[in-house]
């Protein structure tokens, strides 16, 4: 107990309850109130400053907010208290993978999955490195790690899907796009799924999977985008416009669906919205060269000459070895 100078005389205050303060901040972070779990996890780091799993909760919350750095530094200390924490391995790591050090978070990965050795996610992540750094055979003995604990697994199987792809085995690809599919009913999944079965010509197959995508999953911009692609391929353009156009509500800044509304709407003769859409682009994007292209294409239908060969010049001058490109400023100069 201690006498609150800014009470009445004779006021006592109790002091916090250690015990209290951690449950109530575990439920907080359960119930996903991450910022009004950080004061009371701070509390408790003041109250019992050598428990290891304050610093590692209050590294978790920290980190699911992107506070990455200050994440971190809790993690290495929850570590420092408790060395052999899987959980605190794995928590640092991607931390450090956040924080652009994917050497480091695969140390702490690797270290992770030395302490657990079922460590699921920890493996998983270890694969996905391998993949970004195009170490392909590595990431198969991962993911192989994983699968041989739990066939169906869904990250595993994701990751395994996009090795395949890789290896430009599309096939193989499908089918472990379909288990993850299954398995977890994840969106990325599924429109990796869909874009796989488009490529192996089953486009119905493909554009059926991805409505019944947006309808459970309507945030999903992915799907939008993709869904919209291949309306566009079979001359849905109608549907495929609207399919990109929410894709570009969810993300004004999502320039792939932008440029595919852009697209789709040269198709159905509205030159002007594709315009509006292409001029923002080439401003966000100004060294894109098929933004460019296109915009050339549209503005030289409208008759604005001028602007198509400046629009060329530009693009040129970014692939000056494009001969299609070539041809068409040449053409319009003469």
């Amino acid at each position: 107990m201690s006498m609150d100078e800014n009470s009445p005389p004779g006021t006592v205050i109790e002091a916090p309850n250690p015990e209290t303060l951690w449950t109530r901040a575990n439920a907080l972070a359960a119930q996903g109130n991450l910022l009004d779990a950080i004061p009371l996890y701070l509390e408790l780091s003041d109250l019992w400053p050598q428990e290891a799993m304050v610093w590692l909760n209050l590294g978790i919350v920290l980190g699911a907010l992107h506070r990455h750095d200050e994440a971190r530094q809790c993690l290495e200390r929850s570590l420092d208290m408790e060395p052999d924490s899987p959980l605190a391995e794995y928590q640092l790591g991607q931390m450090h993978e956040h924080l652009g050090g994917v050497d480091t978070a695969a140390s702490h990965y690797l270290a992770a999955t030395e302490l657990d050795p079922g460590y699921l996610d920890a493996w998983n992540s270890l694969a996905d490195i391998s993949l970004q750094c195009d170490e392909l055979d590595l990431a198969r003995q991962y993911l192989e790690t994983v699968l041989q604990i739990d066939p169906n697994d869904p990250a595993a199987n994701f990751l395994l899907g996009n090795l395949a792809l890789k290896k430009d085995d599309d096939v193989a690809a499908a089918r472990c796009f379909s288990i993850a599919y299954e398995a977890a009913n994840d969106p990325a999944c599924g429109n990796n799924l869909a874009s796989t079965l488009a490529r192996l010509d089953q486009l119905s197959e493909a554009i059926d999977l991805l409505q019944k995508l947006v309808r459970a999953h309507p945030a999903y911009k992915l799907a939008w985008n993709t869904l919209g692609g291949l309306l566009m391929q079979r001359q849905r353009y109608g549907e495929g416009r609207t399919a990109l156009e929410q894709a570009v509500s969810i993300d004004e800044e999502f320039h792939a669906a932008r440029h595919g509304l852009a697209r789709c709407l040269v198709h159905t003769r509205d030159l002007l919205g594709a315009q509006a859409q292409l001029e923002h682009l080439s401003k966000v994007t100004p060294n894109d060269v098929s933004v460019l292209k296109d915009y050339a294409v549209v503005t030289e239908r409208l008759g604005d000459f001028e602007h198509t060969a400046a629009l060329r010049e530009r693009a040129i001058a970014l692939a000056p070895d494009d001969p299609r490109l070539i041809a068409d400023h040449a053409n319009l100069l003469h």
